[in-house]
């Protein structure tokens, strides 16, 4: 079971950084921990990108936000701002306040504002529609969101999340606005071909013209002169103060391209068959299209998923990378690889973890004990793949996993294996389904609906069967105190949801609930029970 082996510790410690408490008290902030580390990339395509000040910004569909230093050409910061994915990100001009619109892919809809320096979420707001498009007014006074079910758009307080007054006359689907410098009047590109413009102080339209519908990857650029795009034709731009077309290019292919643009200069990063392409265009003194550039890109920007002007191209990739493409030549940026974890849990002083590459490790809470660590020490964890913490001081863990009979649950201690024992009073003729410890006793209920309660041993390595029931249906299970425990189960034939159990006399007792089941149960630190029905 243990091949272990050195693993550098800060590949593990920054994927650890998200989850553990922001600093211990009296103690100082752990900024030095972003400034030894570089963070690894998004596990998963990278979805937006924005630029500022020498950082490149990046939003994944991992629900990271990631800052890369365009000077290093490195990863400098990684943290968690959603557990859903993140389709968009919008920069608040003047301070280190980020938007995100996330969804989780089954109907929830939402945006974020976070303090990105800080590491703080400022509001969240949750939304009925697929949010298409997020923007910040020009000096930052409010944030802009539109949504696809619903026409016009919802202006919004960027430190307070308070809806503001919106245009009420705005009618369509948006997809691109902007302010003036004043913020006082609005530009808006409707999906149906439309440009719109509005005086915010009085809330009506001040005029409009009919541009090609359905452009994509739309900007504006050259002091809010030029707004450009990708329709089915390829590209084009338009004049925004006249809604006149100055160029078009159909040799680009229309639904392959990203777009961003900085001053009268703006990029394209065409997909079109196996080597991408990067075109650099600006308009003229007279109006005109110019090429300044166009040359090919590594076969692994195929793939490329977003793009943002950094004094070269800045391209996100599917593998979740970020690649710079300037004077220099194309080159991703530096991460550091990491081994994911994909189990933990806290006993004691100690958290205990689990990695996708199947390793499994421990380390101090009190993470500033790790400064002092060259290395951490991993092992195979044997075919374990979950961890179940002992309540109170002690540093146990329950080691299982629910793919077979043949593996016995394991108690671990932190500090060694040597101490290790495996539990040899547990029947298991169905795999597990869930665990819970209390004291001195550990509750196992398997997919047939077979629950134990054995007392432990830790001294003696030693394990007693103590109670087993059985219901149909079961789901879940919890200790309520060391003589009480609660089931949660499926609601058919009349059974009640959750159930009440004594381990010493056998007593049950149903406990009515408005729900077909109890899904699942969980007994808090405070003692207090939880249930999800």
């Amino acid at each position: 079971m243990k091949s272990r082996g050195p693993f550098p510790a800060l590949a593990v410690l920054a994927v650890l950084f998200a989850a553990l408490p922001p600093a211990v008290p009296g103690q100082s902030s752990p900024d030095w921990a972003y400034r030894d580390i570089i963070p690894g990339g998004h596990q998963g395509p990278v979805s937006a990108l924005s630029y500022q000040e020498g950082r490149i910004l990046s939003a994944g569909e991992d629900g990271f936000f990631e800052i890369w230093n365009s000077r290093t050409r490195a990863a400098e910061l990684r943290f968690q701002v959603s557990p859903y994915r993140i389709n968009a990100l919008a920069l608040r001009p003047g301070k280190p306040e980020i938007c995100f619109a996330e969804n989780d892919g089954l109907g929830l809809y939402r945006i974020s504002v976070w303090d990105f320096r800080k590491r703080t979420n400022i509001f969240t707001l949750r939304f009925r529609d697929p949010i298409t498009y997020i923007n910040y007014s020009a000096g930052g006074g409010f944030l802009i969101v539109a949504r696809s079910g619903r026409t016009g758009l919802v202006f919004i307080h960027p430190e307070t999340g308070e809806l503001l007054q919106s245009p009420p006359d705005l009618r369509g689907l948006v997809n691109f606005a902007a302010t003036g410098r004043s913020e006082r009047n609005m530009m808006v590109y409707l999906a149906g071909g439309v440009l719109s413009y509005w005086d915010l102080r009085f809330g009506n339209e001040t005029g409009r013209f009919e541009v090609p519908p359905h452009i994509s990857s739309a900007v504006m650029f050259g002091n809010n002169r030029f707004f450009a795009g990708i329709d089915p034709r390829g590209l084009v731009v338009i004049d925004a103060v006249s809604g006149n077309e100055l160029a078009r290019d159909s040799s680009i292919p229309g639904g392959s391209v990203l777009s961003a643009a900085e001053g009268t200069e703006f990029i394209c990063l065409v997909k079109d068959g196996e080597t991408p392409e990067l075109y650099r265009f600006a308009i003229n003194s007279i109006g005109g299209l110019v090429l300044r550039e166009r040359r090919s890109l590594p076969r692994e920007l195929s793939a490329v998923t977003a793009a943002a002007f950094a004094g070269g191209a800045a391209l996100g990739s599917a593998g979740g990378g970020v690649w710079l493409a300037d004077q220099d030549g194309e080159a991703p940026l530096t991460i550091k690889t990491q081994e994911p974890i994909v189990e933990a849990a806290v006993s004691g002083s100690s958290l205990a973890f689990i990695t996708k590459g199947n390793l499994l490790g421990f380390i101090p809470l009190d993470y500033f004990q790790l400064d002092a660590l060259d290395s951490l020490e991993l092992e195979q964890n044997g075919g374990y793949t979950r961890i179940t913490s002992f309540p109170g001081t002690a540093d146990y863990f329950l080691l299982w996993q629910t793919g077979n009979t043949r593996l016995p649950p394991l108690i671990r201690p932190a500090e060694g294996g040597a101490s290790s024992f495996t539990l040899q009073n547990l029947v298991l003729r169905f795999p597990l389904r869930s665990t819970a410890v209390f004291g001195k006793k550990a509750l196992f209920l398997d997919s047939a609906g077979s629950m134990s309660v054995l007392s432990l041993d830790t001294a003696a390595k030693t394990d007693r069967l103590d109670f087993s029931f059985s219901s149909i249906g079961s789901m879940d299970a919890a200790f309520i105190n060391s003589d009480t425990v609660i089931l949660g189960r499926s609601g058919v034939s009349g059974n009640s949801p959750f159930l009440k159990i004594n381990v010493v006399t056998g007593e049950t007792v149903p406990l009515p609930y408005p729900s077909s089941a109890g899904a699942r149960v969980y007994r808090g630190a405070s003692g207090a029970i939880y249930a999800a029905a």
